[in-house]
């Protein structure tokens, strides 16, 4: 078979099931292999040995700059492809790059203070400042998603009621996420009934992109220069749930907040420091009971 059309068939199904950021990256991931295969004069199935994986895993790494991590999730989608297709993999050696994956932090306090700062200075009268700086505060203030935040409609916004129902999420499923005190004033200051959804790009007169919110997000980065690392949506995610972790919200309710489908996912989101960890030790030590009693 050929494999132009193995991958047209896995992309006709991701497309019509899956999410669009799915279909996506994994349309993305194919364009590569197929650049690949290309290089290697490689065009049918058949011509597929058992050492593909690793042949794949050399070239990306020596042509490409992608981490480890990455190229292992580019080669798994080449492999899910064939395996849509019925095509046996079961004589490939299946090799993974060490994982080389640094995780993102959550905003340190001076740092978190630093930038609302900036980002409050600005003139949201200028370019579309006003839904860049709004989409920083709603992250931060719910923990939803870059690509939840950016389509969120407008009557989906209670704007009195202070919640925001997500309807298209990672998962699928719709949720509702409160907002307080940080985002309010902005929300309501955005919010408008003529507009479909809430960030708008007003000089493009459509709802604001995930792009144009990665290029703000990418210039920020570049004029704060934070010691911590570079200022992602991911980050204010990771930092709204830590910082409810630090005011002793229950782990359950944030893996409601955020999403999870699982405890254990939203545990890797949650950054315990050494200050947390003195303090929750000396606050539930257990022995000064049993030392008064003696």
């Amino acid at each position: 078979m050929k494999i132009k059309d193995v991958f047209k068939d896995y992309l006709d199904y991701a497309e019509f099931y899956l999410e669009f950021d799915t279909w996506r990256t994994y349309k993305r991931d194919l364009k590569l292999i197929t650049k690949v295969l290309d290089v290697m004069h490689i065009y049918d199935t058949t011509q597929l040995d058992a050492n593909i994986i690793d042949k794949l895993n050399r070239y990306l790494k020596g042509n490409t700059e992608k981490k480890n991590s990455k190229i292992n999730d580019t080669v798994s989608t080449f492999i899910s492809s064939l395996n849509h297709s019925n095509i046996s993999t079961k004589h490939f050696k299946m090799i993974r790059l060490k994982n080389d994956t640094i995780g993102y932090k959550p905003l340190p306090e001076n740092e978190l203070i630093l930038m609302l700062d900036y980002i409050e200075k600005l003139n949201t009268s200028e370019t579309n400042n006003l839904s860049w700086v709004a989409s920083i505060y709603i992250m931060l203030d719910t923990g939803a998603r870059i690509n939840e935040v950016t389509n969120i409609l407008t009557k989906n916004v209670d704007v009195s009621g202070r919640r925001i129902l997500l309807e298209e999420t990672k998962n699928g499923k719709m949720r509702i996420v409160p907002f307080g005190d940080l985002s309010a004033d902005i929300i309501s200051k955005i919010y408008d009934p003529n507009h479909s959804h809430l960030l708008w790009n007003y000089y493009s007169n459509i709802k604001l992109s995930r792009v144009s919110l990665h290029k703000f997000l990418k210039r920020l980065s570049d004029k704060l220069n934070l010691t911590s690392g570079n200022i992602t949506s991911h980050r204010f995610r990771k930092t709204f749930a830590t910082r409810l972790l630090k005011m002793k919200c229950p782990i359950t309710t944030i893996q409601k907040l955020l999403g999870h489908s699982s405890i254990s996912i939203t545990m890797r989101y949650l950054e315990i420091d050494d200050y947390m960890l003195e303090k929750d030790y000396i606050e539930h030590y257990s022995y000064n009971a049993l030392k008064k009693a003696d």
